[in-house]
């Protein structure tokens, strides 16, 4: 199976916009989101990956295919944060979302946040093997007051 981490350009970013509607349309059950006017879900910081040096936008195949994206950005002058993080429900359950994340946490070496939603259950499970598995064990689980969910902290 042949796996890609791909940085993408501005000019991807149509394929982008249109995962971030399966991603949104994934989550909603967890957020509570909703379509806008035009029958999509708005996503404002697209743009803000390809003009803002700190921010990074992947896309993953497998095999030639589109597997799924992520979303890393620094943030607070200190840690990495994986602000979006989708596969296709097609390949989930396959080892490879945890083999992307590792290699996102790979390519950004340091400290990192992992956030996710209390309520997200499946999305809980897979954070804390994957972080746990990464870090070796050696991870914080905190709650913040500005996120309505968990907040995995590694290096």
């Amino acid at each position: 199976m042949d796996k890609e981490l791909i940085p993408l350009k501005k000019e991807d970013r149509t394929i982008l916009r249109k995962l971030l509607q399966l991603y949104y349309y994934d989550t909603s059950e967890f957020d509570g989101a909703d379509l806008n006017k035009y029958g999509e879900y708005d996503y404002t910081w697209l743009d803000q990956y390809w003009t803002d040096e700190n921010r990074w936008p992947y896309l993953f195949r497998v095999d030639g295919k589109v597997a799924g994206f992520a979303f890393v950005r620094f943030v607070e002058g200190t840690h990495f944060d994986m602000s979006e993080y989708f596969i296709l429900r097609k390949y989930r359950n396959a080892g490879l979302g945890k083999y992307f994340a590792t290699e996102l946490f790979r390519a950004h070496r340091g400290s990192w946040y992992v956030r996710v939603l209390q309520n997200n259950g499946p999305a809980l499970a897979f954070w804390e093997n994957v972080v746990g598995e990464y870090s070796s064990g050696s991870f914080k689980k905190n709650i913040w007051d500005s996120w309505e969910g968990v907040v995995y902290e590694f290096v």
